[in-house]
């Protein structure tokens, strides 16, 4: 049994969002990149609808499910950010990324990237 289906997670998950946009001191204005945005609410942008935000993931685009306005999805790899000029964000964000990134060099490269 996956627990995800019995267990509501959606305010840890809120407060986890609050808690990260205190620490990197987010703007209204601020645009975002986020590495690992996964499916729906697994994405900041569940919590947020003001910032503009571009999420990259592995996942094809039809599994991240994500429809509102200020979010576009980029289908790519954390190690490979060739497709975004550098400095065209504000602020990079990711939240259950790197535990997944192997082998070591692998994951010094995704750092490298963000």
């Amino acid at each position: 049994m996956d627990l995800r289906s019995i267990v509501d997670t959606s305010g840890l998950k809120r407060q986890r969002y609050e808690r990260l946009t205190r620490l990197v001191q987010l703007r209204p204005t601020d645009t975002i990149l986020e590495l690992g945005c996964g499916a729906r609410d697994r994405s900041i942008a569940a919590w947020n609808r003001e910032n503009p935000i571009v999420g990259v993931d592995v996942l094809p685009a039809r599994r991240v499910q994500i429809d509102q306005p200020n979010f576009a999805y980029l289908q790519g790899d954390a190690t490979d950010l060739s497709m975004i000029r550098d400095l065209s964000f504000d602020v990079v964000l990711s939240v259950g990324l790197l535990e997944h990134i192997t082998p070591d060099d692998r994951l010094r490269q995704a750092i490298r990237e963000a």
